[in-house]
């Protein structure tokens, strides 16, 4: 993925991920666009994924609002689509991304001091796990990272 900064605190990026299953390859193209305003990051992604039977697209709107450094802030992100970054879907799932996913996510994000970060998080999904029978699908995580 190539990433630029344009002017006016914008940034861009664009580019490509490749998976290979035994018996098939996928490629997913992508492209985010996203900008600064004050303390608030607001970005949009796409992630496109061609396969025989058409293109899927999937796609999410991120916010954050940033307390004091890059490491410490609240966020929260709308998604629709079945996205590789998205926790509560397999990675085979992309052979059903024909069905209707849509998901909400809200973490806070704090850093405790230069090597940890705590993080805490909840997504609400609603997934059309078979054609025309949805399930809401709730998830909670928490996690403390460190900075090597």
């Amino acid at each position: 993925e190539i990433n630029h900064n344009f002017p006016l605190s914008i940034e861009g990026s664009i580019g490509f991920r490749f998976l290979n299953f035994t018996g098939s390859k996928v490629f997913i193209y992508t492209a985010t666009l996203g900008k600064y305003t004050g303390n608030n990051w607001i970005s949009a992604r796409t992630y496109l994924t061609p396969s025989d039977i058409g293109v899927s697209v999937s796609g999410m709107l991120l916010g954050r609002h940033y307390f004091g450094n890059s490491e410490s802030y609240i966020g929260l992100r709308g998604g629709y689509g079945i996205s590789p970054d998205d926790r509560t879907k397999l990675l085979d799932s992309i052979k059903v991304s024909r069905t209707r996913y849509l998901s909400a996510r809200i973490e806070w994000n704090q850093s405790i001091n230069k090597y940890w970060t705590f993080n805490v998080g909840a997504i609400i999904a609603n997934d059309e796990w078979y054609p025309h029978s949805y399930r809401y699908v709730y998830t909670y995580d928490i996690s403390i990272s460190r900075r090597f």
